[in-house]
């Protein structure tokens, strides 16, 4: 395997993972086989176009930061402090209040993947108490 494989692997896992996606879901995303993005991950194969594929990524990412951002806007804050966020728990749950989202078939696993993100900023800021919920 050479180098360049080997990075361009490590960096396709490490983003995937940071989203919340498993390599089915990628796979969807980036209109490709589950199996592909499996060879990807691995080195055996590297893509046709890497540039494209890391462009999609970064495009993903910037998608699960506003993911963030909003979870974090909609943040509900008790008398306590105690600040509680909500997540899905279905891909259509997500689909029906985030038009955005069912346009882009995004996996409700983002969702959670950012709203655990979000936990973790609001409670780094000065140790608040988070707690998620699914959405009714």
């Amino acid at each position: 395997m050479t180098k360049q494989k080997l990075n361009f692997a490590l960096t396709l896992r490490c983003y995937r993972k940071s989203l919340g996606l498993d390599q089915a879901e990628l796979a969807e995303l980036l209109d490709v086989a589950q199996a592909t993005v499996s060879r990807w991950e691995a080195g055996i194969r590297a893509p046709r176009d890497p540039v494209e594929v890391l462009m999609r990524l970064y495009e993903l990412n910037d998608i699960f930061d506003d993911v963030v951002d909003d979870v974090v806007a909609l943040a509900m804050r008790d008398d306590a402090g105690r600040v509680t966020l909500t997540t899905y728990a279905i891909n259509e749950h997500w689909w029906l209040a985030d038009e955005h989202a069912r346009d882009m078939a995004l996996p409700v696993s983002m969702h959670q993947a950012a709203t655990a993100q979000a936990a973790r900023e609001i409670s780094a800021d000065d140790g608040t108490v988070v707690t998620i919920r699914a959405s009714r």
